[in-house]
């Protein structure tokens, strides 16, 4: 590819195709091991997210849906739509907060945590193929390179 551009367009600076075109590449290989795992659970990639998060945090009472949203990436009418649909499948479950009526709190349902228990393996194996072949020095100075450029995109905005 680089090369290509550099015959039809030798003026413009292609030096970092390399590496986008390769971290395209490899999002793609996640997006499409991410469908095959989820989608017979009638999961979205952001659906897993908000799942996940949940998980992640450790508090029967749940998080509200602007920690959420900020914790994932997305907009509150993002949020709103996923959990919509997370509801409507059983997997989590809103209240409101006991401390503050006006506050709602987002939760997993003990049947989402059971079947989320049993699909994260299923997706960190997934995920973790696309790395095989790559020892630990390697995986460790690739998530340390990408941090390091996550954090200076994060910066620019």
């Amino acid at each position: 590819m680089i090369e290509q551009w550099a015959m039809v367009a030798p003026e413009l600076d292609t030096t970092h195709l390399g590496i986008v075109a390769r971290v395209h590449r490899v999002a793609h290989q996640l997006r499409v091991r991410a469908e095959v795992v989820l989608g017979p659970h009638g999961l979205t990639q952001g659906e897993f997210d908000v799942l996940s998060a949940l998980r992640r945090s450790g508090s029967d009472d749940g998080l509200t849906p602007s920690a959420l949203a900020a914790g994932v990436l997305v907009s509150s009418g993002g949020m709103t739509k996923r959990l919509t649909a997370l509801e409507r499948g059983g997997w989590i479950a809103r209240r409101r907060s006991p401390r503050d009526g006006r506050s709602v709190r987002v939760a997993l349902t003990p049947a989402g945590r059971e079947r989320l228990d049993v699909l994260l393996p299923v997706y960190f194996a997934a995920e973790g193929e696309v790395l095989e072949g790559l020892d630990d020095a390697e995986r460790n100075g690739l998530a340390d390179l990408l941090r390091e450029l996550a954090v200076r995109l994060d910066l620019r905005r």
